[in-house]
């Protein structure tokens, strides 16, 4: 079964993490707000994909605002230790930074 931090969604997929990244670094970045288009896109495409079981997902599952929410508190986090990282981020941060590291 998922695991579910915050108000209950399942944790961000490796992929899920690299879809929000991908988006960061398009906005070059600039954090963009829940209702910026490509927010509100990215939003569907996650609630669309099949990575997380029905049970798990709650009303809130991957919404514009948890969206914007997300880029806010975990790649600017994440991408500003890229310089200096010195692995004692928070699990969410680790994966922005090993994902970024992909690119």
């Amino acid at each position: 079964m998922a695991r579910t931090h915050g108000h209950g969604n399942p944790d961000w997929t490796r992929d899920e993490t690299i879809l929000a990244l991908a988006l960061y670094l398009e906005t070059g970045e600039a954090v963009p707000s829940k209702k910026d288009p490509r927010v509100q896109r990215l939003s569907s495409t996650l609630r669309a994909l099949p990575y997380h079981a029905e049970a798990a997902r709650r009303e809130t599952f991957r919404n514009p605002d948890g969206v914007a929410f997300k880029l806010q508190n975990q790649l600017i986090e994440a991408l500003s230790a890229l310089a200096s990282w010195t692995g004692k981020q928070n699990l969410g941060s680790e994966a922005f930074f090993k994902a970024s590291q992909e690119s």
